[in-house]
This record gives structure tokens, C-alpha cells and sequence, in this order.
């Protein structure tokens, strides 16, 4: 497995005072990586820290070059915690294809992207414990992971391999693509989740507010 450094930590707990104004800084995590992969057009196809969170995840850049229609590539993806306290966490999984710069496509990306898929494992359409729930751009982690070294400190895995759609059209071989994984976390303590992630959706926030406020929340389970 191989862990990608965190890019970006944001930790403090206080309260910060501006004139008349105060603020609460919670504890929250913010990591982000990219894997590329790349296509083969037709008629070529020979294939040649005290805080934080880790995207933990298992994936070959070799086995991801020159794709055709119906590969799959394995790419494990789970986050571990490196925080000493529970978080909850949540990802974002964005595909896009890309021109021979790299750059981000927008005409292919507003015609072909569902020909980039992706292969969750470990979801749930109704919130059940230690699940995945998808909801807006983000997968939710129905949990809160603990603090490492501690049982329970990593989500289960989410993302198992990424496939190219066996429909694929013939004018879109020979691009690249890239999977961005975006992993988000909070303190799974004091309301933090419903002042941070004010984006999420009511009936999540509502789900992981009642697990905190069982008095203790709905610990992973996930060991790998």
C-alpha cells in the first residue's frame, strides 16, 4: 500500500476572538492525489503527524498506460487517520479526461466522462453503519475512524479499480485521464461536522449528529 503525504493540515482548537466577534476553529484535514492513466488509439493496440489523514491507496502507473476498451486498472483506495482524535471523513472521487498537455478537456469531459468508471466497493443507499454513502460530490463515511494506532483507524475501502467503458468511442482513444481522489476530514466531536461541512447534505449531517450524540459515536470497523 502506499501512502501519499498530507498536502494541506488546518488544526487548531480555540477560540479566536476579532473585536466583538468570535470564532471556533475545529480540527480538520484535507489531502489530494492524482493518478493518471492513459488510452491507446484503435489500431495501436499493443499494451505495452499529530493531524491529519492519509489517502491510502494501492495502485501501479504501469499497468495504467495505453487502456482499451474494457481494462480495468486496480486502484485500492481507503484513508487512513493520523490524528489523536476521531474525525469523520469524506471523498471525492473526480475523473477527467485530459489532452496530450495534461490539461483538463472540457469538450471531452462534457460528452465522454461516464466512459471513466469507477468501481465502488462498500457503499450503502441507506447510511448503514461503516458504509459509504454517496451524496452530492462526496462519499460519506457513515463512521468515525479513530485515532491512529487504535482500532478503527482507517475508513473501509471505498474505490477497488477504474475501468474504461468496453463503448468507449473511437475518437477519445489515444487522450489520457486522470483520477483525482480529494479526502476531507473533521472532529467527530462538539458539532464540528454541521459547522464545517455546511455543504452536505441535511440527512448526512442529521446521521452523523446522532451518532455523536449517542454519546458515543459509531466507531469503524475497517481493518483494511
Amino acid at each position: 500500500m502506499k501512502k501519499k503525504k498530507i498536502i494541506s493540515v488546518i488544526a487548531a482548537v480555540a477560540v479566536v476572538a476579532s473585536l466583538a466577534v468570535g470564532s471556533l476553529a475545529y480540527f480538520t484535514s484535507k489531502e489530494t492525489v492524482k493518478n493518471s492513466f492513459s488510452t491507446i488509439a484503435q489500431g495501436n493496440e499493443d499494451k505495452g503527524g499529530d493531524a491529519g489523514i492519509d489517502i491510502v491507496e494501492d495502485f501501479n502507473p504501469e499497468q495504467a498506460k495505453n487502456m482499451i476498451p474494457g481494462d480495468t486498472v486496480n486502484k485500492d483506495v481507503q484513508v487512513d487517520s493520523t490524528a489523536n482524535y476521531p474525525q469523520f471523513i469524506r471523498v471525492k472521487l473526480d475523473p477527467n479526461w485530459v489532452d496530450s498537455n495534461g490539461k483538463i478537456s472540457v469538450d471531452l469531459n462534457s460528452t465522454d466522462k461516464d466512459d471513466i468508471v469507477l468501481n465502488c466497493v462498500n457503499t450503502s443507499e441507506n447510511m448503514e453503519n461503516n458504509k459509504w454513502f454517496k451524496a452530492g460530490d462526496y462519499y460519506y463515511y457513515i463512521a468515525s475512524v479513530q485515532p491512529k494506532g487504535q482500532a478503527g483507524d482507517k475508513t473501509a475501502r471505498l474505490l477497488d479499480s477504474v475501468t474504461l467503458a468496453s463503448d468507449t468511442e473511437k475518437a477519445v482513444l489515444g487522450n489520457g485521464f486522470t483520477v483525482d481522489v480529494t479526502a476531507e476530514s473533521v472532529q467527530a466531536s462538539n458539532d464540528a461536522v454541521e459547522e464545517t461541512w455546511k455543504d452536505a447534505p441535511s440527512n448526512v449531517i442529521a446521521k452523523l449528529k446522532s451518532l455523536q450524540m449517542q454519546g458515543k459515536t459509531e466507531k469503524s470497523t475497517a481493518t483494511k
